[in-house]
């Protein structure tokens, strides 16, 4: 007989109001697990329902300088001690011509 060592899921993420990154928090936060949000300034508010259900939240603009992300992923290390899992759902859209 093993017995599994339970696995803490840090998360550090870019989330919209909707989409994958959302729904994956909110699942995580439903499971016990540590959730770490972030979002642009002008969006964190949109975080508040992940707030209030558990998760950290930190403002983070993934084309901020590198020095910039730095400090962030330091001061989402601090929090919890570390961080296991990295969910980057922010990216560039490509449209058409």
């Amino acid at each position: 007989m093993s017995s599994a060592l339970p696995v803490t899921f840090h998360a550090f993420k870019k989330i919209h109001r909707s989409g994958i990154g959302r729904e994956l928090a909110l699942a995580a936060l439903k499971r016990g697990e540590i959730v770490i949000a972030t979002g642009r300034s002008r969006s964190i508010d949109k975080l508040d329902d992940l707030r209030s259900n558990g998760a950290d939240v930190l403002e983070l603009d993934v084309t901020s300088p590198l020095e910039t992300l730095h400090e962030v992923a330091k001061k989402a290390v601090a929090l919890h001690g570390r961080i296991d899992v990295v969910v980057n759902n922010a990216g560039a859209r490509v449209l058409p011509q």
